[in-house]
């Protein structure tokens, strides 16, 4: 097959967009999730570079802390032990599985007061002033919030309060200017004063009925507030100024029915619409997992955002597996093709349809769109830094380059539709009009994203600030903004796409191991004989992808895009390395590619667990290492076989 080269250029052109199609540059910040396990309190600062601490923007803590590592969290949140500002850009801290204990340094000084660390309390001043928090999940243990715990953390958006506090201390989240949401759990009986005062972005509060008193002007100056739910069958006490400056107009006071009047009389008669609800089924919750049910009811027990709820997720796993082993057995490749089709329709119309809803339904249509997503850099393409740990605009160009060269090389589900057109003009027209469309459908569903970022931004009320992984924000919206049937058609979508990865993945197995394998250790067998050898290994294969699959759901993977990649690269860059090998080296024989083959898999690993290199460039990386150590081998051992029409130098 010859390239001319124009066709040689504008294939090279349609690689380098679906890389940048692939993933947007962020800056030169450590993005991913950074998990350490502290198997001492105080060890923290020897865990994080000094050079890195800075650019560390998401990061989870297993085991005790003690002052000393509090002090070190402050100063990666941007602020230090004397409240003067520093350059962290610590985002989203995650301390779910923390617990802080006694000891260590102070990690808070205000003139010649200086703060502690005590068992499972967040202290006084714990985490005041860090500017660059956005997002806090405090430790399952804890029991109190002291006082000013949050206090001017003016970037907060959420925080998971968990059911073991009983107390929330004198102005805990006080001027957090972006905090939009909080949901104080069944275990809370009393809330200090100044609680939330000056939190302008609070739009949704629920009071839960063992709240017994709210201190003086918790809620001063909440103007954003629209909506609050209080659970007490009697009005509970409240202090002087709770509500000054909220908007008593358009603020929803929703109460217990057949309360109204004792709230309408009470110091909760502030409000101008007192709204009664069924909170029969919610009031005695205990549990954490049942408090995150408070914020899904309404007026009258209507829920607000159902979760998504039915077809357990093993149960699912196992029916889409089976329907696709079924028409994979019967059909064969001509079924998954025109199963791709029709699948593909589904898939793309589903997310060109969720990509508009999303923009028009943010504030300001598509302008409002497009102004937020500018102001908040996720229009930001290009990061021009050398930073090999995260995806700069090098780090996009040269991991993007190998992860697809691989997957259009080397990978029998792509390889295998080659195979089916009907000559090699066909088989280049596909690769040519597959690489252009997924330019259109990457762009399509980056849009998605953006456009979750902005309407939920717009609509901060309907998002739900317990889920646990990025990954579930899009299904979240499908069922609780979308109409029955739209969302039942971008379930389907989502379902397509899936049944066509597992369709063609099972087929290519089926192919690899019948072709490669069984014909050619059985050359006189039939092809009746085959097809069955084919059918059998599609079903073991089945069997084993839905083992894999349904071990997978055990896991925590916070993005499955990021997931996959890594994988590819971990697994299948060696593979690449064998086509450059066969393809463009012909001085390299079998015996040195299989042992660049094998030293470019163990670099890769070296890679992974060795340093922070990207992800992004595990493929690039194993597939240079196997061709220069295939060229090295290849020095001191010869082969010498015809290659007449096998590799590029020698091609018809």
């Amino acid at each position: 097959m010859k390239f001319t080269f124009n066709k040689q250029f504008m294939v090279l052109m349609f690689l380098l967009l679906n890389c940048f199609a692939s993933y947007a540059a962020n800056e030169d910040l450590i993005t991913k999730q950074i998990t350490l396990k502290l198997t001492e309190a105080g060890t923290l600062p020897n865990k994080i570079a000094s050079s890195k601490k800075n650019l560390v923007t998401n990061l989870k803590i297993i085991g005790e802390i003690n002052g000393t590592d509090l002090r070190f969290i402050r100063e990666m949140a941007g602020r230090d032990v004397k409240g003067n500002s520093t350059s962290g850009n610590l985002s989203v801290l995650d301390l779910s599985e923390a617990r802080f204990v006694a000891g260590g340094d102070y990690y808070y000084k205000n003139n010649a007061d200086r703060c502690y660390t005590s068992y499972d309390i967040i202290g006084n001043d714990a985490f005041s002033g860090c500017n660059s928090l956005k997002s806090v999940n405090i430790p399952s243990s804890v029991i109190e919030i002291g006082a000013s715990a949050f206090s001017n953390c003016n970037s907060l958006e959420s925080v998971n309060i968990p059911s073991s506090v009983t107390a929330i201390g004198y102005s805990a989240f006080s001027d957090c200017g972006s905090l939009i949401n909080v949901n104080i759990p069944s275990s809370v009986t009393q809330i200090e004063s100044c609680v939330f005062m000056y939190c302008t972005s609070l739009t949704s509060v629920n009071i839960p009925s063992s709240v017994t008193s709210i201190g003086d002007l918790t809620f001063y100056d909440c103007s954003g507030l629209r909506s609050i739910y209080v659970y007490a069958e009697t009005p509970l006490s409240i202090g002087v100024g709770v509500f000054d400056g909220c908007d008593s107009e358009n603020c929803i006071l929703y109460v217990p029915k057949g309360t109204y009047d004792a709230y309408w009389y009470s110091k909760w008669g502030y409000f101008d619409n007192i709204v009664e609800f069924d909170a029969t089924n919610i009031r005695n919750i205990v549990a954490e997992s049942e408090v995150q049910e408070n914020a899904r009811y309404a007026v009258n027990g209507q829920r607000l955002t159902a979760p998504v709820k039915g077809i357990n997720l093993y149960i699912c796993i196992v029916l889409m597996a089976l329907v696709t082993i079924v028409y994979c057995t019967m059909g064969g490749v001509e079924a998954v093709v025109w199963g791709d089709v029709v699948q593909g329709f589904i898939l793309v119309g589903g997310a060109l349809f969720a990509a508009g809803y999303l923009v028009w339904g943010t504030d300001g249509g598509a302008s409002g769109f497009w102004q937020i997503a500018m102001d908040d850099h996720k229009m930001r393409l290009f990061s021009w830094s050398l930073d090999y740990r995260s995806a700069t605009f090098w780090v996009i160009i040269l991991g993007g380059m190998a992860n697809n060269l691989i997957s259009y090389t080397s990978d029998q589900t792509v390889i295998q539709r080659y195979l089916t057109t009907k000559d090699e003009a066909g088989a280049r027209r596909s690769i040519m009009l597959n690489g252009l469309m997924s330019v259109f459908v990457s762009v399509a569903f980056f849009a998605i994203g953006t456009g979750l970022y902005t309407f939920f931004k717009t609509h901060p009320a309907a998002l739900d600030y317990t889920m646990g992984k990025a990954d579930t924000i899009f299904p979240f919206f499908m069922m609780s903004q979308l109409p029955q049937g739209v969302a039942g058609l971008l379930i389907a979508a989502i379902f397509a796409a899936t049944m066509s990865t597992i369709s063609s993945n099972i087929n290519s197995v089926a192919t690899a191991y019948s072709v490669d394998f069984y014909q050619r250790f059985r050359p006189t067998a039939s092809n009746a004989a085959t097809l069955r050898v084919a059918r059998r290994t599609c079903i073991v294969s089945v069997a084993l992808g839905m083992c894999i699959a349904l071990l997978m759901a055990t896991w925590h993977i916070l993005s499955l895009l990021d997931f996959f990649q890594e994988i590819l690269g971990l697994l299948s860059s060696g593979l690449g390395g064998l086509f450059l090998m066969g393809i463009f080296f012909p001085r390299i024989g079998g015996k040195a590619a299989l042992t660049g083959f094998v030293c470019g898999v163990g670099a890769v690993f070296a890679v992974r667990y060795l340093t922070d290199t990207s992800f992004l460039l595990y493929g690039c990386i194993g597939m240079a290492t196997s061709v220069a150590v295939g060229l090295l081998c290849s020095c001191f051992v010869r082969e010498h076989k015809s290659l007449d029409g096998l590799c590029w130098k020698t091609r018809p």
